[in-house]
């Protein structure tokens, strides 16, 4: 039996708030405030930017996204972010594994059979035991079975 899970969620909305200030604080102020109001915040990723400046994309459950878009644009504003830019037609999927950290190719396996199939990782985050993709929505189940046949689920 194999070790490995695979799950998703297609009730999710990416959400990137473009060229925020590289500087300490500003991740506390955005994930902090949303916290604040209850919103439950998910696979955050902070990408290199230039000029002192990144983008940070996280995401958020659909059901959430309508009641916590007047503090994102409150936030958005307060931190000097030059865009909010939201994604309602996105889905995680997440490649789970007891040993996944000490175990050499385990991303890689999972990057190339989803690039065998044309599917384009927007997000990634990993932990100890979890590899997580976000992907388009209409891609979910070809990404499903990509990863089952990779990791021998199927």
């Amino acid at each position: 039996m194999s070790e490995f899970q695979i799950s998703s969620q297609n009730d999710v909305s990416k959400v990137t708030l473009v060229s925020v200030p590289d500087m300490p604080g500003i991740a506390a102020r955005v994930f902090g405030s949303l916290w604040s109001h209850g919103f439950n915040v998910q696979l955050i990723t902070s990408s290199s930017g230039t000029a002192g400046r990144v983008n940070l994309t996280f995401i958020l459950s659909k059901k959430d996204l309508q009641p916590a878009m007047f503090e994102l644009k409150k936030i958005r504003e307060e931190i000097k972010a030059e865009e909010l830019a939201i994604d309602p037609e996105v889905a995680l999927i997440s490649l789970t594994h007891p040993q996944l950290s000490q175990t050499p190719g385990i991303a890689g396996r999972a990057f190339d059979a989803l690039a065998c199939c044309d599917i384009n990782i927007q997000a990634v985050s990993t932990s100890m035991t979890c590899l997580n993709c976000l992907i388009a929505k209409n891609q979910l189940e070809l990404a499903t079975q990509a990863l089952q046949k990779e990791f021998g689920l199927s």
